[in-house]
């Protein structure tokens, strides 16, 4: 299988660093951009002249610095260039009017981040297995 782009968005840095360790664990083709925030992610996403190729998962944390995950949601489901993009919120919210509203804005997945390494690790590997196998076209 080739490579698999992956986006990061999450602004704690230790939660960063564990979810990319997590993928590092479990893959070996997948590649790994982060942004600290949903803001640069998306002028990352829609810059014209990007010529990487644009991710085929976005792992998204809610609570972010200006433009929180759930406006950065809509943004991207509103955009033609980027709504088939799969986005997996990935937080420590387990506010049902988060999970509601994250599956209103058409997230394509809601885990809450797990407190044990091992777990995320799981949790992680389950996230992109999934992704990697329903996107084989």
């Amino acid at each position: 299988m080739g490579n698999f782009n992956l986006l990061i968005i999450e602004d704690d840095l230790g939660d960063l660093k564990l979810t990319k360790h997590a993928v590092k664990i479990s893959f070996k083709d997948v590649n790994i951009v982060d942004c600290n925030s949903a803001d640069k992610a998306l002028t990352f996403l829609t810059a014209e002249n990007n010529s990487l190729d644009l991710p085929d998962l976005i792992i998204l944390d809610l609570n972010l610095p200006k433009l929180c995950g759930l406006d950065f949601l809509k943004e991207v489901k509103t955009n033609e260039k980027l709504k088939h993009i799969p986005i997996v919120i990935f937080t420590n919210s387990n506010a049902k009017k988060d999970i509601r509203s994250a599956y209103e804005n058409y997230a394509s997945g809601y885990f809450r981040k797990p407190s044990e390494i091992t777990e995320i690790i799981d949790v992680i590997t389950i996230i992109i297995n999934y992704w990697q196998n329903s996107l084989k076209y």
